[in-house]
């Protein structure tokens, strides 16, 4: 790959930067006179990039390394303004000599028209820019950029329609045509949909006129945050410039915490909740407000509607109001309009419709609310996530009716390895700005609002789902971030000051893992085509070329992986349920013993390691041992499963057992399409273990406990499974 000819081009930043290496590596070993030539080098870099989500949540706690940055900036432009030939390092030592310079002119030492005249100017700058960019200056500038052109996740115009009954969807009416009788039709009886809509900040790009943008747009530096700061210290001046690459690109990286917002999306959003009056369920303690909230993030590939199922289920059995949106690039789609039909999707034209008949027949009686109402029909986009655009065969989005769009087919992005890692990181930040928006959001309809303000704030989050919501609930329960960006609330005064930012009360994360690129590597459902394409360009798997594309891929994605945000999470939630199902074939259990195929053994691969890091956070030994996490597994008994733990489903037969969908998709239809049960699966039992879990850990109680004294009440030990490789997880089991 160093030399050759790329079958692919979208490997050229992989050959440059291999180059570089190989240069470097060689370098060394001519000097220490080894008579060798390297075969592979790495070079491994601290860039802080995970500093961009942690910046994204709480930008207050990075102010004084920003405001250090505008400072040093502005004194080099003075520099560079009068010596535009020297390169960063020639003007990084003008600078220092300059302020000798200009020392000995105050001392009295130094006659100043001596000097030539581009020295006298930049002199004369620099003293200047003394009293412009003082601590005090810069850091009013920055203020005033919090919550405009520094984003900070708070509470986001948003709209429901009156709810209607569950019982009314076409899922569920289809279940209660085959049984009446059945666990989810029950449920539903006692429960209402309500459909609606949110505006979120994106700071990936629209598709523009061909949809060419979905693939190769990634965050960039803000340059409004620049131009913000510059016009509050010297209005109509250019007072700094952020150091840029040798393109001219302002990066977003460690160095450069802070993205643009390219534009404003109103996008779907769906709430089960518990029904008022006599349909009332049992399990509420309060005949209007639902006990706590639960925020609910779907895996790829599908939609909001996988969370019907097990949201109605939340909604009667723990009362709660279950909120799910879509992930970046997907959205109601394909011949049933959703993975699981009966959810609508989103209209423009039907929106801005519904929403001028409101704001043209007097209004909501408040002005607040109407200006959000008007905010959410002025957005840059209204509609489903994917922009009605899909994947080709060569994986580049094409425009297609919804019909034909598959949810999610552009999110994993090989060739472009910015673009991927921002759907991730995009991802992150939308959930943010949900869990601030929840306490404002009338899901009864209009013109409720605020409807779950102050209540308990839980997540559930499925595959990708559970991957973006590690490092969501990391960043969210960290308690310097979130009491940063609380600080922040309280500072800014009406009407923010009279929000909180929440802390999540309960964390559960099913069938999900890290270090993503190795998952998909060693996933039976996602490696074929991966592995092909990069085949197909000349990088075959297990080659040098190839490992060294995923390393650096790694090294990308790494800003927003969760094995680096997991071992926080362990440490600050206790109220933690992670599960897997054995021999899941969508999310490895791991890849450390069984590697896929050829693949080489990655200890951080999937869900066991992620499973071990967040029980180091917790204070555990080894994932084994179950000092840290509990284990529940084959041999669990009742009342068993004290939080934190790790829940394993049984899965040699992963039509009647459990699989990687069962959770969302407990029983499928027959199908000649699916590789896995083209018969058709039937996994229930399963499924009503792992919302009893569920349930349970909202609740912050033991995942086995015994509720009553009915069978119902006690937990299916029947359907746990046991994991023969947790003592290698992480490698646990390797001596130094």
């Amino acid at each position: 790959m160093a030399d050759g000819t790329l079958g692919n081009p979208a490997l050229g930043n992989v050959k440059s930067l291999l180059q570089s290496l190989d240069a470097l590596g060689n370098g060394f070993l001519t000097a220490m006179s080894t008579g060798s030539e390297s075969a592979l080098s790495y070079s491994f870099t601290t860039n802080s990039d995970t500093d961009v989500l942690r910046a994204m949540m709480a930008p207050a706690a990075f102010g004084t390394a920003l405001g250090q940055k505008v400072g040093f900036t502005a004194q080099l432009k003075a520099v560079r303004d009068n010596f535009p030939t020297l390169n960063f390092s020639q003007l990084t030592t003008k600078l220092a000599e300059l302020g000798q310079k200009a020392a000995a002119v105050q001392s009295g030492d130094l006659d100043i028209s001596t000097l030539p005249a581009a020295e006298i100017a930049a002199i004369t700058r620099l003293g200047q820019l003394a009293s412009i960019t003082t601590p005090a200056n810069i850091g009013a500038a920055i203020s005033a950029e919090v919550g405009d052109s520094l984003h900070l996740p708070v509470p986001r115009p948003s709209y429901f329609s009156a709810p209607t009954s569950a019982s009314d969807l076409a899922t569920i009416q289809g279940l209660a045509l085959q049984d009446p009788n059945s666990q989810i039709v029950l449920a539903a009886s006692q429960v209402q949909v309500s459909q609606g809509a949110i505006a979120l900040p994106y700071f990936q790009s629209l598709p523009g006129s061909d949809g060419a943008a979905l693939s190769t747009g990634s965050f960039q530096g803000s340059t409004s945050l620049e131009a913000g700061i510059s016009e509050s210290l010297e209005p109509g001046v250019d007072t700094f410039r952020f150091l840029r690459d040798i393109d001219g690109a302002l990066n977003v990286n460690g160095y450069f915490p802070f993205p643009e917002q390219k534009a404003t999306t109103t996008v779907p959003v769906v709430a089960f909740h518990p029904a008022t009056g006599a349909s009332r369920p049992a399990t509420c303690t309060d005949p209007d407000v639902p006990n706590g909230v639960t925020i609910f993030q779907h895996g790829i590939t599908v939609d909001r509607s996988v969370t019907m199922l097990p949201g109605i289920l939340l909604a009667n059995r723990s009362c709660q109001a279950v909120i799910a949106i879509d992930q970046p690039l997907h959205g109601l789609a394909g011949a049933t309009a959703g993975t699981v039909p009966g959810l609508t999707p989103l209209s423009e034209a039907a929106l801005t419709t519904e929403i001028n008949t409101i704001l043209n027949n007097g209004g909501t009686g408040s002005p607040q609310l109407d200006a959000q109402l008007n905010a959410l029909i002025s957005a840059d986009y209204i509609g489903e996530r994917h922009f009605s655009y899909t994947a080709n065969a060569q994986q580049q989005p094409v425009s297609a009716d919804l019909a034909d769009v598959e949810s999610g087919s552009l999110f994993i992005n090989p060739s472009n390895m910015l673009n991927n890692r921002d759907n991730l990181r995009q991802g992150v930040v939308d959930l943010l700005n949900v869990a601030a928006s929840v306490q404002t959001m009338g899901i009864n309809g209009l013109p409720s609002s605020g409807d779950l303000a102050g209540l308990d704030v839980h997540f559930v989050g499925h595959s990708l789902g559970g991957i973006s919501g590690t490092t969501f609930a990391s960043l969210a329960n960290d308690p310097t971030l979130n009491g940063t960006l609380n600080g922040i609330y309280q500072s800014a005064g009406a009407p923010l000051s009279s929000f909180t930012f929440p802390t999540l009360s309960t964390v559960v994360l099913h069938n999900t893992g890290g270090q993503v690129t190795r998952l998909i590597e060693n996933s039976p459902a996602f490696s074929a085509p991966i592995i092909g394409g990069l085949a197909a360009a000349g990088v075959n798997q297990g080659s040098a070329n190839f490992e060294s594309f995923l390393y650096v891929f790694q090294s990308v994605v790494d800003a927003t992986d969760p094995v680096n945000f997991a071992e926080d999470l362990g440490g600050s939630t206790t109220n933690i349920l992670l599960s897997e199902v054995i021999g899941d074939t969508t999310v490895p259990n791991e890849a450390n013993v069984n590697p896929l195929g050829q693949a080489f053994s990655a200890p951080l691969a999937s869900t066991e390691p992620l499973m071990a890091l967040i029980d180091l956070g917790a204070g555990g030994g080894t994932l084994a041992d179950g000092a840290g996490l509990s284990l529940v597994q084959t041999g669990s008994a009742a009342n068993e499963g004290a939080l934190p733990a790790a829940s394993f489903f049984a899965g040699a037969n992963p039509c009647t057992n459990a699989n990687h969908g069962t959770f969302v998709g407990p029983a499928t239809q027959p199908n000649p399409e699916d590789l896995q049960c083209p018969g058709g699966s039937n996994t229930i039992p399963a499924f009503s273990e792992m919302v009893r879990q569920t349930i349970l850990a909202i609740a912050g109680a033991p995942v086995l406990t015994t509720t009553g004294p009915n069978p119902e009440d006690a937990a299916n030990l029947s359907v746990l499974g046991e994991s023969d490789t947790l003592e290698n997880a992480l490698d646990q089991d390797q001596t130094p």
